[in-house]
């Protein structure tokens, strides 16, 4: 996706060096605001550290990508397909009822109140960007098109995650999802 996105707004991806950074998008956050990372790909929470730190945001549109991948092993899931199926249908709920009212923040003070429970206290910054957290960065359906399963099989293979022989289509089954989409009326994806 990167590279994608350099060349649409004019940057040669050849020119400049890439590195693959763990920690996510608050460890590239850190790394910009020590001066260690010239740019990265950010998540809607790090938007307001960066710019009140004089940074400026040069690409903000989300782009279609894999964002739920769950793995268990085969055995697993045919012994306790029940339980895997129960929880991608959980999964795939709480992402509708996070959505919920004309503004998407019909349980937002329920959320907040359910993850201080769990000693989890977002900052303004994610709170402020739950709407667009929501829209740009989660699957809402748990799925994914074909072409963007494709494209993340291709990018893991130009990292060297992947070998240049795996195939995804080999190791998935998307019975669980399907089934929990159909269950709550939402399109089969992938399609």
């Amino acid at each position: 996706i990167l590279r994608e996105i350099l060349d649409e707004i004019g940057v040669d991806p050849n020119g400049v060096q890439i590195v693959a950074m763990g920690g996510g998008a608050d460890a590239r956050m850190q790394a910009m605001l020590a001066g260690q990372l010239d740019a990265g790909i950010q998540q809607p929470r790090n938007i307001v550290p960066l710019t009140e730190a004089g940074g400026v945001i040069l690409y903000n549109q989300p782009a279609e990508a894999v964002q739920d991948v769950y793995v268990v092993t085969r055995e697993f899931f045919n012994t306790h397909r029940d339980a895997v199926c129960a929880f991608v249908k959980a999964e795939v709920m709480a992402k509708q009822w996070a959505y919920e009212g004309d503004d998407h923040q019909a349980n937002l003070n329920e959320a907040l109140e359910i993850v201080k429970n769990y000693a989890i206290d977002p900052t303004e910054n994610e709170l402020a960007g739950w709407v667009h957290e929501l829209e740009g960065n989660i699957s809402m359906d748990g799925g994914a098109s074909m072409a963007a399963l494709d494209k993340f099989e291709e990018d893991l293979k130009a990292v060297g995650i992947l070998s240049e022989d795996f195939n995804w289509k080999d190791h998935a089954d998307f019975s669980c999802l399907w089934e929990a989409q159909e269950a709550l009326g939402l399109p089969l994806r992938p399609e």
